[in-house]
């Protein structure tokens, strides 16, 4: 419909409709994939803006049709778009006034557990993630929206046909101890995520990168072979080994963001420690209480656009049980609703108790279990449909709440995600899966050696385990125990006594297939391979026509569910309770941007004491 109105009011010359639904049809068509769709709306809209006084808007407008161009690799249009839009984009920021007056308030945010470090280069779960947004600024500012906006780089050139970036850094971004953000500590930061001997890094994220892959694996152990390197100090080159669409999207990921070199070369790995990390983002660290909580205020060297009104944030660790009690007495000012409770009776307190408090986030996230293929006997195909045919779904989520997950029916990618497979799951079939498991050598679970399943010790997936042991125990006649680690020991565990089954969850890093069938960790982990599987995703990466880059992803996802070597069992939901005196709270994929754009009215005068 907004392209029909779109046009229909560009004919008839109302202009700001025109703008309105055009723009809102490039939105739309960017959300499916619909790149060249995209930038024809954007393009259009563009006859008008410039016609306008709108200029960020108009400069807005450009960045988005710039990363239309160059996610279907069209890299001249794209630097066209680009150019142009960064200089608007530079003219507004640097005409942007804080509109807020100063605010007496942090905003109070729920959290169940504290992240293990503070180094970006490991936030491989939701907690760290969190914080290294607030603490860190990369390269872009990927928005809710999709947008990709200049950060710490004010404008990049795309050259040799998408296979060299020239990133322009900015010269007045600076660490929260007066140290200017250099070429350097991008190259610092990527180069020790690439590091062999760092086990469930990121690396597989750096790959698109001209010899990252080889220097991860071993086959070069020199650096300066890697192709990201700093022609300046304010200049990062970086070269792919070939051109791929999705490359600026992934930028503002924590994984990528900067490091101090020169607190590196200081401290070592004692940089990261809370009494010496120094930030260059939104917020700095004011005060760590262990296990507690961690306080945080304005950053004053950071340079982005500030429009909100809060005097800094607080992440207070509380069970489901405190959260309740403090989010009713007004001393947490928002919290994901899973901490909150579970249980469809608890959420339909919650329901009942704050019934316009409940705020829905993106949530493209998939809860699953996977094997180390690595252990007998899952290396066994067969064992492995018998654990999948075994398991009821719907029985699960009904046990747990349908406010919360939503069955895994399709695919490992989720429904929000282009790419999403819908009805691809192994059915439900206990008879079958006992058939399997007893074809694998083990009828009725005789002789099946002993298992246990490894996940998280902050409670969320407690209740998915319990009924997923009581389904195996009831189909196949076999006693799976459960641990939960520490996320910060995941890394330990997986290197010294890996479990033969994994439970665990993926939130999209960025809103590509890429990112769950070829980067997420459950691929280091369960050390599955496949040469059709790889050769889907690899060839789906590197291709421009969006029909056929979805169609490889379709055909690897039915290879996944016919091995099974990961297993999906819901999509989990993303809703917040939240505060009505906050307004303007970002919501991404994996918490609140925290200081930019909050506004905090005026709230009941209760002080916050930690309990």
């Amino acid at each position: 419909m907004a392209p029909l109105l779109g046009r229909f009011f560009a004919e008839a010359g109302v202009q700001e409709k025109a703008i309105q639904y055009l723009l809102q049809a490039g939105d739309d068509a960017r959300q499916v994939y619909a790149y060249q769709e995209a930038a024809e709306a954007y393009e259009h809209a563009l006859l008008f803006l410039r016609e306008s006084e709108a200029t960020d808007l108009t400069g807005r407008t450009l960045l988005k049709l710039g990363l239309a161009y160059h996610s279907l690799l069209d890299f001249e249009k794209s630097r066209l778009a680009y150019d142009e839009g960064f200089a608007l984009h530079r003219l507004e920021a640097d005409s942007l006034a804080k509109e807020q007056e100063p605010s007496t308030h942090i905003l109070r945010y729920g959290i169940n557990a504290k992240p293990y470090t503070l180094d970006p280069g490991q936030a491989i779960e939701t907690i760290l993630c969190l914080v290294s947004k607030q603490l860190f600024s990369g390269l872009v500012k990927l928005t809710p929206e999709g947008e990709i906006l200049p950060e710490v780089a004010r404008r990049w050139q795309v050259l040799e046909g998408g296979k060299l970036y020239l990133f322009h850094l900015r010269e007045d971004a600076f660490w929260s101890d007066g140290k200017p953000v250099t070429a350097r500590d991008f190259v610092e930061s990527w180069r020790r995520n690439l590091s062999p001997e760092r086990e469930l890094s990121p690396a597989s994220l750096l790959f698109d990168i001209k010899g990252a892959r080889a220097y991860y694996e071993g086959q070069t152990s020199d650096p300066e072979e890697i192709g990201v390197s700093a022609s300046d100090d304010f200049t990062l080159v970086v070269e792919l080994e070939a051109p791929v669409g999705y490359f600026l999207q992934i930028l503002d990921l924590p994984q990528l963001m900067p490091v101090p070199a020169h607190k590196i070369e200081e401290l070592g790995d004692e940089w990261d420690k809370p009494e010496y990390i120094v930030a260059n983002g939104p917020l700095r660290l004011k005060e760590n209480q262990p296990s507690r909580s961690m306080e945080f205020e304005l950053n004053s060297g950071y340079h982005g656009r500030e429009t909100g009104n809060v005097a800094g944030a607080s992440l207070i660790v509380t069970d489901p049980e405190e959260t309740r009690i403090l989010y009713d007495r007004d001393q947490l000012d928002a919290v994901p609703i899973m901490q909150l409770g579970y249980t469809p009776d608890d959420v339909a307190k919650l329901a009942r108790r704050w019934p316009d408090e409940i705020v829905s986030a993106p949530a493209d996230n998939t809860m699953y279990y996977w094997f180390d293929v690595r252990q007998k006997p899952f290396d066994d195909r067969r064992v492995r449909r018998a654990f999948a045919l075994a398991v009821d779904r719907k029985i699960l989520v009904a046990k747990t709440s349908a406010f919360i997950y939503s069955v895994a029916t399709g695919g490992l990618v989720p429904p929000g995600i282009p790419g999403h497979v819908t009805d691809l799951a192994l059915p439900y079939d206990p008879e079958a899966a006992r058939a399997s498991l007893a074809a694998a050598g083990f009828p009725g679970g005789a002789g099946f050696p002993e298992q246990i399943i490894v996940s998280t010790d902050d409670g969320m997936p407690g209740y998915l385990v319990s009924e997923l042991q009581r389904q195996w125990w009831q189909n196949l006649g076999l006693e799976i125990k459960f641990e939960a680690e520490e996320i910060g020991h995941f890394s330990q565990r997986h290197q010294q006594d890996p479990p033969g089954i994994w439970l665990l969850g993926w939130v999209a890093d960025y809103p590509d297939p890429d990112n769950y069938l070829r980067v997420s960790t459950w691929r280091q982990t369960g050390h599955w391979t496949h040469p059709e599987y790889d050769r889907l995703i690899e060839e789906a990466r590197r291709l421009t026509d969006q029909s056929q880059r979805m169609e490889r992803y379709h055909q690897a996802e039915k290879i996944l569910a016919e091995e099974a070597p990961i297993v999906p069992l819901v999509y989990p939901s993303n809703f917040l309770m939240v505060k009505p005196w906050v307004k303007n709270l970002p919501l991404s994929y994996v918490g609140p941007d925290m200081a930019r754009a909050v506004v905090i009215d005026p709230r009941p005068p209760t002080e916050f004491l930690l309990p």
